[in-house]
């Protein structure tokens, strides 16, 4: 974390979203495999022999690992890449910037530098406030928004990134930010004031 840190920026916090979005994917995962086992098992005590006389019985032991695959499928390829995308996002508070970062295997980065932050709204959903989450809507200067999904603890992250905007020093200017030095010799002629 230290080589992203711009000269003078602090680390305040780190976190990631609310587990709750992982619930229903760990929940039908574990009754799929529960009822891939189930299947197994029956299948492999020739009950379906008994049931259905014209099925072979050779094929019970086959149709057994087609359920172990089939849930094994169903880990690989629904579950797993949740829980990965969900282990992969990071919100990074420091004392200039607030930072999203996904990605399993490629990292993609947003940056919101505070200075352009013009107002904060906090929306907590019927199953968000018992867990104390909540999204996060960043109102910023020339670049729209800016949308932090299941903040845990939102209220006290949003008071975070509120001292960290209050601390900020005046008149910092930010690449996002307007220019309101126009007596600047530096700058063109038309920007500034009083000149000829």
């Amino acid at each position: 974390m230290r080589k992203t840190l711009l000269p003078g920026e602090q680390l305040i916090c780190t976190t990631r979203p609310q587990a709750r979005a992982l619930i229903w994917p760990v929940i039908l995962c574990l009754l799929c495999l529960a009822a891939a086992s189930f299947a197994a098992s029956w299948l492999l005590r020739g009950n379906l022999s008994r049931l259905w006389s014209w099925v072979p019985q050779q094929s019970e032991p086959y149709l057994a690992l087609a359920c172990g695959l089939a849930a094994v499928a169903l880990v690989l390829f629904h579950t797993l890449p949740r829980i990965l995308a969900w282990n992969g996002t990071r919100y990074v508070l420091t004392s200039q910037r607030l930072m999203i970062q996904t990605g399993v295997l490629g990292k993609v980065t947003r940056q919101y530098f505070l200075a352009s932050v013009q107002d904060m709204a906090v929306r907590q959903e019927l199953l968000q406030r018992p867990l104390r989450s909540g999204t996060i809507t960043l109102e910023l200067r020339h670049t729209g928004y800016g949308v932090l999904n299941d903040v845990p603890e939102v209220e006290k992250f949003r008071g975070f990134v509120q001292e960290a905007i209050d601390k900020l020093p005046p008149g910092v200017i930010y690449p996002d930010d307007t220019v309101d030095d126009f007596q600047d010799p530096a700058l063109p002629w038309e920007l500034r004031e009083g000149g000829e």
